[in-house]
């Protein structure tokens, strides 16, 4: 037999849990390995401390009222088979935390909501999954995990993980980033986040606990800008919502990084919908004629609110064949003592020297680095001079203070020196956000880099690591520098959008994006905006051409939710005695059966002067069910989002 045995096997085998043929192969092997048999009862020994703890747990009990709820809800056939489903395509070959996520998610959707899942069909959510899953593990954790699962179903090892939960938050594990390699059924690692419902999974990285009150552990360190979503607003009051575009990514990476790697959910405010939506693609249209996007219009009945429906804003960016424009690519690269972790500069470097093989011969390349001050490491290389390029990667090291103010500074100066007026020009700042040197308020930040933004050099920030990670000020920044946001997780992830989307994070196509939504009061009588909460704008502001707004890269996809109340609904509301309930505008001609108009501003890259687009959206009585995957799908990430946030508006 191998010397080699699996950590699941093993662990198997101190708990009792193979059969004796098993048993007596992986004996053999333990009395020529002493290191495997210290292992073993070191497994047995802490398996037993567990046991007598647990004995003193008193077992919570479901109320009578609880479990006919219960019984009631998995009785009906399409909350079952989405389990049936989930387990079978997800949990067993996969054995990830994300399998534990998915469990949680159509649990707590089972127990807000009669109907069960907030999307279709079971396919639909365990896609969502799938995606994340492939984003962020390799080939090697794919195989590491998959191997034996019929063992490992077999061998109770879940219900000893299940059991192990009740006991994991007093280690407060999810403060700590989990050992990159974790096997499934180990005893040894991962960590728990403890809800009202106890549930508890085993998973890969840590576990999930269930419950639809499960708590926010913050990173300690962290910070994020406070978010209160949107609250429903009168048609007849005000009619118009208009807000800036928002194709940033980062708030769904950090989370996902927060549920496999930390075995947490973040704070409520690391939670932005609308970058969770964002992150995925879309099949809306390309565009026709000489716009940059083109757009597509939805609506369908909400899946968490009988009677309310959902309005579906897709706008998708031109993509574009062939050789991308030259480029002048500045990178700024934060290379103080807090960036040593292995999830920050070795992370990003890895992401560099992929992005270095993408570059072209008419590339001019320059890379400012900054710690306790800021240096010029190289300017205006060819992008076909790679193994200088790659050395110079290679070499950078961490250590110092964050002087961030002086690197962003030199680095618009270098980037102003070799403008290209024909092709691309962009900063690309990689950071966690720890200014501790020179200009450290938000604010003052800002300014400098609104200030630069005016150049049409465009910014692209990179977040990396946990602990002292300032999404706050790398939101804030982006936004006002005529950039984008991202967060990278995994090499899988930097090469997604330093490689994959090469030309979506570089080339921009629209500027100052914005979309202005007038409700027809006839047909809508209250409405809400899911997400976008930091990118609304006043009314005003959309024809004000001086006024920022976001930006639309090469081939991103941008979507926005409405929440409406459809006019003569009074859900919760007593019969009114001094109106008539039947009471509405008069309508005039075709706008009777209009629900909507959006009005869109955007400006060509190098103009001053924005462009209109207008596109009506008449009312429709779509079932959830009928509408297209594409609504099914970003919905579905709301609804999951407002779970996560616990919104007072999830339904």
């Amino acid at each position: 037999m191998s010397q080699k045995i699996s950590q699941e096997k093993l662990t198997a085998y101190a708990l009792g849990e193979l059969s004796q043929d098993e048993r007596e192969q992986i004996e053999k092997v333990l009395l020529e390995n002493p290191e495997l048999k210290a292992e073993v009862e070191a497994i047995q020994s802490f398996g037993q401390i567990l046991s007598q703890e647990l004995k003193k747990e008193e077992v919570p009990q479901m109320a009578d009222e609880q479990r006919n709820e219960f019984y009631e809800q998995v009785s009906q056939k399409s909350w079952l088979e989405a389990f049936k489903d989930m387990l079978h395509d997800m949990f067993i070959p996969v054995g990830s935390a994300l399998g534990a996520c998915l469990v949680l998610l159509i649990i707590v959707v089972g127990q807000n909501d009669k109907r069960g899942s907030l999307v279709a069909s079971p396919s639909d959510t365990v896609a969502l999954f799938e995606a994340a899953e492939d984003d962020i593990t390799d080939k090697e954790e794919q195989d590491e995990f998959s191997a034996e699962p019929e063992a490992q179903a077999s061998s109770g090892a879940l219900s000893n993980q299940v059991a192990m939960n009740e006991a994991a938050p007093q280690t407060k594990s999810y403060a700590r980033p989990m050992r990159k390699k974790m096997k499934f059924g180990s005893i040894k690692q991962g960590g728990a986040v403890k809800g009202r419902a106890g549930l508890g999974i085993g998973c890969g990285r840590g576990c999930i606990g269930g419950g639809y009150e499960s708590y926010h552990q913050p990173i300690s360190g962290d910070t994020y800008d406070a978010i209160n979503e949107n609250e429903f607003l009168q048609t007849l009051a005000k009619p118009l919502s208009t807000f800036s575009v928002d194709v940033d990514t980062a708030s769904y990476t950090n989370l996902r990084n927060s549920l496999i790697n930390y075995a947490t959910i973040p704070p409520k405010d690391a939670i932005r919908i609308e970058e969770m939506i964002n992150y995925f693609d879309y099949n809306d249209p390309q565009p026709k004629g000489d716009d940059p996007f083109g757009v597509n219009l939805e609506v369908a009945d909400s899946p968490w609110e009988d009677g309310n429906k959902i309005v579906r804003i897709g706008i998708k960016g031109k993509e574009i064949q062939g050789q991308r424009k030259d480029s002048n690519l500045v990178f700024l690269v934060d290379v103080s003592g807090s960036m040593t972790d292995y999830n920050k500069l070795p992370l990003l470097k890895k992401g560099l020297h992929k992005l270095i093989e993408q570059l072209q011969e008419n590339d001019r390349v320059s890379m400012v680095t900054y710690a306790g001050n800021a240096a010029v490491v190289f300017e205006g290389i060819s992008g076909s001079n790679k193994k200088k390029l790659h050395q110079e990667v290679e070499n950078l090291e961490s250590g110092g203070s964050t002087h961030g103010s002086q690197g962003i500074t030199r680095a618009y100066e270098i980037a102003k020196k070799n403008f290209r007026n024909n092709g691309v020009n962009r900063l690309i700042l990689a950071t966690d956000g720890d200014f501790n040197v020179g200009l450290q308020n938000d604010q003052a930040l800002v300014d400098l880099v609104k200030s630069q933004s005016k150049s049409n050099i465009f910014l692209t920030v990179l977040g990396f690591g946990r602990g002292n990670l300032n999404d706050s000020m790398m939101e804030k920044i982006s936004n006002k520098g005529n950039g984008n946001y991202f967060y990278l997780d995994s090499e899988k992830e930097a090469e997604k959008v330093l490689v994959k989307k090469l030309q979506g994070t570089l080339v921009t196509i629209a500027k100052d994006v914005k979309i202005q939504v007038e409700f027809n009061p006839i047909n809508v009588m209250q409405y809400r905006l899911i997400g976008y909460v930091n990118r609304k704008l006043k009314d005003q502001d959309f024809n004000n051409d001086k006024k920022d707004a976001g930006e639309i890269g090469a081939g991103h996809s941008v979507v926005a939710l409405y929440e409406i109340v459809p006019s003569g609904s009074r859900k919760g509301v007593d019969p009114l005695k001094y109106q008539k309930t039947k009471s509405k505008p008069v309508p005039t001609g075709a706008d009777k059966d209009e629900l909507l108009t959006v009005k869109l501003r955007y400006k060509q890259p190098k103009r001053t002067q924005s462009k209109l687009l207008t596109y009506t959206l008449k009312n429709s009585e779509k079932s959830f069910e009928k509408s297209s995957h594409d609504f099914r799908w970003s919905v579905g990430v709301a609804g999951f989002g407002m779970i996560l946030r616990q919104s007072s508006l999830k339904g």
